[in-house]
């Protein structure tokens, strides 16, 4: 019975997907400044006005980012495309020394000529394509529209999530059971520190990024790098992922750019150095054990959220991941009597 049902509420959130991300971003929001809303209301500003005004400075953040940064967005996307063939040229160029210094003009029955105008044409037409999509993502009148109906919606929604959360806690809490009303509250307490550390850990660690990264790429003079460092820094809260899509960002414009492999190995030295930097001192200062979530795991969840939920899964896949995971822990230490202890495999080899 109990699989019977969680198939049946799986068909229906499959079922309204499509419709769930402004329902999602405004609880999500509503969660995030609820903390907000009821310092506003200790000052004796009603929570109606208080979650208004919260509303408002959001839209204000909306439309600024909005002016300044879609134009540059579209301009940089529109400058990418157009380097594209001579990035295709530039990969000919690599892969034809590297045969001629293997003293050989043909590989089997691949001739080089055939390659150059294979790779310009398979290269340049897809990463266009990419590339001038993007662009008319931003620039096409439905898709702005599209947006424009999330941007409208989350926030209406979140405002009144906001304006009646009180009501909504205290709904809930009236739902649990008695007998275990108790136990139930203190995981969630606990999830919501893990969250709230690890989110406010997180913004910090993105705007650090993104300042590390734009100012290492700009002393190099790689072109687009206040773009790409901003990109890479802004995308690091998908762990692996921001880093992966910036890092082949900047080496695909430094392939277009420099003619030297020092510089284009520079670019991978700025970014192994950020990432080293940002493992062992920022993310341990920021956010440190708080989730308790092994790389291994991390990893699995980023996988398991995109197959299942798509975007929207990845961004959610750690917070949900952090919250079973001490759904878990706290189930275990109930089960051992608050003795459960992981055994680290040096013990278990040293025994």
């Amino acid at each position: 019975l109990f699989l019977l049902g969680g198939y049946a509420l799986a068909l229906l959130i499959s079922s309204i997907s499509s419709i769930l991300a402004p329902f999602i971003s405004g609880f999500i929001g509503a969660y995030i400044f609820s903390g907000l809303v009821a310092k506003l209301e200790s000052y004796k500003i009603p929570r109606g006005i208080a979650s208004f005004l919260i509303i408002l400075a959001l839209f204000m953040v909306i439309i600024v980012l909005g002016i300044v940064a879609v134009p540059f967005l579209h301009k940089e996307l529109i400058i990418l495309s157009q380097r594209l063939p001579t990035l295709a040229r530039r990969s000919y160029e690599v892969l034809e020394r590297l045969f001629q210094s293997l003293n050989s003009t043909k590989i089997g029955d691949l001739d080089l000529s055939s390659l150059n105008l294979e790779l310009n044409k398979s290269i340049s037409f897809l990463a266009q394509w990419v590339i001038h999509f993007a662009v008319n993502v931003i620039g096409n009148g439905t898709a702005v529209a599209n947006i424009v109906t999330f941007v409208l919606l989350s926030p209406l929604i979140m405002f009144y999530l906001l304006k009646d959360w009180p009501h909504l806690i205290a709904s809930l809490n009236r739902l649990l059971p008695a007998a275990s009303a108790g136990s139930i509250r203190v995981i969630i307490t606990k999830i919501h520190a893990t969250l709230s550390s690890y989110g406010q850990g997180q913004v910090i660690l993105c705007g650090i990024l993104m300042v590390l990264y734009s100012l290492g790429l700009s002393l190099i003079g790689l072109r687009q790098a206040i773009f790409i460092g901003m990109l890479t820094g802004f995308l690091a809260f998908i762990p692996y992922i921001g880093m992966l899509v910036g890092l082949l960002t900047s080496l695909a414009v430094a392939f277009e750019q420099f003619r030297d492999w020092s510089s284009i190995l520079t670019v991978g030295g700025i970014y192994a150095c950020i990432h080293f930097t940002e493992s062992n001192f920022l993310t341990p200062y920021l956010i440190g054990d708080r989730v308790g979530l092994h790389p291994v795991w991390v990893l699995f969840a980023l996988l398991a959220g995109g197959l299942w939920f798509g975007f929207v899964g990845i961004l959610l896949a750690i917070p949900v991941a952090a919250a079973i995971g001490v759904l878990i822990r706290t189930l275990l230490e109930k089960y051992y009597g608050n003795q459960c202890r992981f055994t680290q495999p040096q013990e278990l080899i040293h025994g």
